[in-house]
């Protein structure tokens, strides 16, 4: 037992350890050669900030033994597929976009405005009986038959107001244009066999529009009244047969036209133009005769050729024009049009 006053080390490492501090450090006991000394530990350095992140780098980089260009170089891998992925979600975005406006387009419009639905399309039943407003629907054309002089006026006159009758029929119903057309081309029967019901009532309503069309002339309101007694009010089969009168039925005929139009004599006229004008409109009106042939094989070698509209221009042109064309033109028609042409741009630009 210590004398009092002083300090027992004798249980010193049985007892829990006990530390002195001083000023200096921290007093822990020691044992050396069988003697307690009490030995001061030197307090730890404080490592300023940043210098342990530094040297665990350093260590952690020493340990594995890895260069450093290798190292920068998974740095810009890594870099490289950090931006591969930005752009692939920018264009993931972009695409988003773009659909959501194609979807609002589609659903609101291109301005945002709501759509409209279209109104249901008119129905074609009944459509003989239906009433018409006449504020939008012109007058229906008339044939003129009442000026038709001649057997070229009659031909002429009735194709002409075919495609009138046609483009005013449309206005009723878009079905009309093709159903015009065919009868007019068409060389057989049509019988209300081969008609739909909605074509049957389109049918009557054109049967009535002939009857007015040619109410007062003769020859029409006879075949009119023949086709009432053996038919049915069919007014594309009407149509048709009507067609055969103001058309050409036989090779015959488109002969004696094709040798008047060779025997042209032009009006008397000042200028050459003029005349280039009239032998193409008396043209124009042979071949829409040869066109009201029936069959395919009877306009063969009936239409005029370039020879002989080479000689009707020629024999047709003043003298001093002709034998200026015989010096400076070709042998083509189209070389004798620019000819005169040319010879009537002198002739107008040299007058005082």
């Amino acid at each position: 037992m210590a004398n009092p006053g002083e300090f027992d080390f004798s249980n010193v490492w049985a007892a829990p350890p006990i530390h002195l501090v001083s000023w200096k450090g921290v007093l822990r006991p020691h044992r050396e050669g069988g003697d307690l000394i009490l030995r001061r530990n030197k307090p730890k350095k404080k490592q300023k900030r940043g210098e342990g992140l530094k040297s665990a780098e350093a260590t952690a980089s020493t340990s594995r033994g890895e260069p450093r260009a290798e190292r920068d170089l998974l740095v810009q891998m890594v870099q490289q597929m950090h931006q591969q992925s930005l752009a692939q979600n920018q264009l993931i975005l972009d695409l988003q976009t773009r659909l959501d406006r194609m979807e609002r387009d589609r659903t609101q419009g291109p301005l945002g405005a709501p759509l409209v639905a279209p109104p249901p399309p008119p129905t074609t039943e009944n459509f003989a009986c239906r009433g018409l407003d006449k504020s939008w629907i012109p007058g229906v054309p008339t044939p003129g038959w009442d000026k038709w002089k001649s057997r070229v006026d009659e031909i002429t006159g009735f194709w002409s107001w075919c495609e009138s009758l046609t483009s005013w029929l449309s206005l009723l119903a878009p079905q009309y244009q093709g159903e015009v057309r065919e009868a007019l081309l068409r060389t057989t029967s049509i019988p209300d066999d081969h008609l739909q019901a909605d074509q049957v009532a389109r049918g009557q309503r054109l049967f009535h529009l002939l009857k007015q069309s040619f109410s007062g002339f003769k020859r029409v309101e006879h075949l009119m009244r023949l086709f009432e007694e053996t038919s049915s009010s069919n007014g594309f089969e009407l149509l048709r047969q009507i067609r055969l009168e103001f058309s050409l039925q036989r090779r015959s005929e488109c002969l004696h036209f094709r040798t008047a139009l060779l025997e042209l004599k032009t009006s008397k006229t000042d200028s050459a133009m003029n005349t280039l004008r009239e032998i193409d409109a008396q043209l124009l009106s042979y071949r829409k005769l040869v066109a009201t042939l029936p069959f395919a094989h009877m306009k063969v070698d009936v239409d005029i050729n370039e020879s002989d509209l080479y000689l009707l221009i020629r024999r047709n042109l003043p003298a001093d024009l002709d034998s200026y064309v015989s010096l400076h033109c070709g042998e083509t028609v189209q070389d004798l049009r620019r000819a005169v042409e040319f010879f009537h741009t002198r002739i107008f630009w040299s007058m005082p």
